[in-house]
């Protein structure tokens, strides 16, 4: 993916884009991830990749969530069936963070704990225009986590069909349940077969 600079800021598309590719990452690896991103994001090992991925995984399906010391449980229960892969040691992190946090949204939770890693590696950078503001560097990518959160947590949608492939994505309404026509057609259709399958039985 070709920029004309390493230190332009992402624009919000490609932005938007980094969070759904990151979110919908497969388990056996990063290897879409970093064909696509591997410019920007070509230094962080596997771990760091699929450890950041569970964590916006978690942020993406209950951003909300305010952890209190009774609720760590539930946190674990959330865990277990957002990732699969429940005695990983990215696992263990992120329950690391809750205990240590009673009382503070999820959301601050892991997005401070994206900003300390991101810290000591220039994580900002200035957008000179008539409007000054500060962005987020292209290149430091729990940077770019953590701002994007913060500005898009009310837009994140998983989609209600089963079968689709890349469940994470941006919602345009805050009651859409599916992320294209494609999958609402399949997911429509499914539930029509069951349907018929289950009163034609009883017929």
């Amino acid at each position: 993916m070709k920029r004309s600079s390493n230190r332009k800021p992402l624009s919000e598309l490609l932005t938007r884009a980094v969070l759904r590719d990151l979110a919908n990452m497969r388990d056996e690896g990063p290897g879409r991830f970093r064909k696509r991103w591997h410019e920007l994001y070509g230094r962080y090992t596997d771990d760091d990749l699929l450890r950041w991925r569970d964590e916006l995984q978690l942020l993406w399906s209950v951003p909300f969530a305010t952890i209190r010391h009774p609720d760590v449980s539930r946190l674990e229960k959330q865990l277990a069936e957002t990732i699969p892969l429940q005695e990983t040691p990215r696992n263990a992190a992120i329950l690391e963070m809750a205990h240590h946090s009673p009382g503070d949204p999820l959301e601050k939770v892991i997005c401070e704990s994206w900003l300390r890693e991101a810290g000591a590696k220039s994580p900002w950078v200035v957008e000179w225009g008539k409007q000054k503001r500060i962005r987020a560097n292209p290149r430091c990518l729990p940077a770019i986590l953590a701002l994007a959160c913060v500005g898009h947590a009310d837009r994140f949608g998983i989609c209600r069909n089963p079968q689709c492939r890349s469940p994470y994505f941006f919602t345009d309404r805050s009651d859409q349940r599916y992320c294209s026509i494609n999958c609402a057609w399949l997911a429509k259709k499914a539930a029509k077969r069951k349907w018929w399958r289950t009163h034609r039985a009883k017929n």
